[in-house]
């Protein structure tokens, strides 16, 4: 599943916090929302500020207590879990002395193919539309994202935005209520013009609910929401109007590649057995077919990322009990192999080892191996594994391909 139909299936996550902060109310550019009636964080959705009563008075009442009691406005869990600003939920008036810079995120100056991280995409895009509450504390949940495969990877493109739990998931569920705002000349634009009529829900479960709208919607200022709002209603449409609203609300995806496969699942509940495999229990010619052979080891010792991609791709393309023996099944398995590795993190720590291997002359001109044959090979692994296969490898007939091959498929 891509990055925009993982981040559609965001904004439905995000009716949630959006359900949950209807005690919020409107606010305007300079008033934060009165809260005698016990208005907590996103009204009950528990985020960076922790348990009821951490970040403030659970019922912000006259007998409320920073310690966690709640007070006379509302218990906790009632009113609404702690937010992140002392109570309050996430408006238009930041409380930084300067707007914070996405040139400062760690990660801000990394190449993912020709394009920028996924962190640094978002924190841009929020940074021009998005509310100043709301961007000051993103920029700080993407200030600490910090991913062990690096910042193109599935493992850091879902810590930003596109699994449960994800920066957008935890601040945007803290956005206050928002106004109603113009497009062009006309006025009184918002969410019903999205879930009445652009994009209302069906009885197949399709279109956008008043929540899905705005758990995304209200994370943006004014001129984000007409924008985002006059796209949706306006602009060109893919065909698939939840689609449509995502791509508005952030455009960027629409460029985004595949992140590269690491030890982050593409879909959390895939739960594949090769030993499950239609096919597993063939026998050609007193063995197992060969891509059995190669989904075991990928399953015992790979990244879960790859071995997702090759389990799939098993599944689709080796579907004849005939054939699970012949050149098509073979020629599956390598197609297959090629591309669940190909699509794989470099183990950046262990290039330079790759680059040592292939300076080494193989005696077979046709078997010299290349740093990145090396590179992509590994890739498939987990890094204990890899550097077990490149020490194999370092130890025999350094650089002949055929060698590491033997290494990583004894």
């Amino acid at each position: 599943m891509g990055h925009l139909k993982r981040a559609s299936a965001l904004v439905s996550m995000l009716a949630l916090g959006a359900a949950a902060a209807a005690g919020c109310t409107v606010e305007s550019v300079d008033t934060k929302p009165d809260s005698d009636a016990g208005i907590v964080g996103a009204g009950g959705v528990p985020a960076t500020g922790g348990a009821a009563g951490t970040a403030g008075s659970a019922g912000a009442g006259t007998g409320g207590s920073a310690g966690g009691s709640a007070g006379t406005g509302g218990t906790a869990g009632t009113a609404g879990d702690s937010g992140v600003i002392g109570g309050e939920c996430l408006g238009d008036v930041g409380t930084a002395d300067a707007k914070p810079s996405c040139d400062d995120l760690p990660y801000a100056a990394d190449d993912c193919g020709g394009i920028q991280p996924l962190g640094k995409d978002l924190c841009d895009r929020m940074a021009a539309s998005g509310r100043d509450e709301v961007f000051e504390e993103l920029h700080t949940c993407l200030m600490a994202v910090a991913p062990t495969q690096g910042s193109c990877s599935v493992e850091h493109d879902d810590a930003v935005m596109l699994a449960d739990g994800s920066c957008v998931d935890q601040v945007f569920t803290l956005a206050c209520d928002a106004s109603t705002v113009s497009i062009g000349d006309a006025g009184g634009f918002g969410c019903p013009d999205i879930t009445l009529a652009a994009c209302p829900p069906g009885d197949g479960g399709t279109g956008i609910t008043a929540g899905e709208c705005e758990g995304t919607l209200f994370a943006f200022n004014d001129e984000g929401r007409s924008e985002i709002l006059d796209c949706a209603i306006n602009g060109t449409s893919t065909g698939d109007c939840v689609d449509d609203f995502t791509l508005c609300a952030f455009p960027f995806l629409a460029n985004a590649p595949t992140a590269c496969l690491d030890a982050t699942l593409a879909d959390p509940s895939f739960n594949g057995v090769c030993a499950n495999h239609t096919f597993a229990t063939e026998n050609c010619s007193g063995n197992t077919p060969l891509f059995m052979d190669i989904c075991q080891r990928v399953e015992t010792d790979g990244r879960a990322g790859t071995f997702e991609a090759l389990f799939n791709c098993y599944t689709s393309s080796i579907t004849d009990a005939t054939a699970a023996c012949d050149e098509s099944a073979n020629a599956a398995t390598f197609t297959c192999f090629d591309d669940a590795f190909d699509r794989s993190c470099v183990w950046t720590s262990l290039e330079a080892r790759c680059a040592t291997l292939a300076g080494n002359t193989c005696g077979d001109a046709n078997d010299q191996i290349t740093a990145d044959d090396c590179d992509l090979t590994l890739a498939g692994f987990s890094l204990a594994s890899a550097q077990a296969i490149l020490t194999c490898a370092e130890g025999s007939n350094p650089g002949c391909a055929t060698d590491l091959q033997t290494c990583a498929f004894p």
